[in-house]
């Protein structure tokens, strides 16, 4: 479902629009707030850019990388991009 904030976004059934990475498999839904971080490390953004970018802290950033990071069954950070680049959610 497309509604003009993104490829794979939908609205979230909490009003919070999520990402959806894959349709088969539940576990790659994520929350826009998450998308946005994983969008900006994978472009090369440092944690305090993130931060900054986000109106978040370096700690909120590090905590929802290593959180996503373990939902995704990502190893590392590399692992974890290249997941987000193999659904589509971020371009090579």
């Amino acid at each position: 479902m497309q509604d003009g904030n993104g490829p794979n976004r939908k609205p979230h059934s909490r009003g919070r629009p999520e990402y959806v990475l894959s349709r088969l498999d539940p576990r790659l839904r994520i929350t826009s707030h998450a998308g946005d971080i994983l969008f900006l490390v994978s472009r090369g953004s440092k944690a305090r850019e993130v931060g900054s970018a986000l109106g978040i802290t370096c700690d909120t950033v590090y905590e929802e990388i290593e959180s996503l990071r373990k939902r995704l069954g990502a190893r590392n950070m590399a692992d974890l991009i290249r997941l987000a680049i193999r659904h589509g959610f971020v371009a090579p």
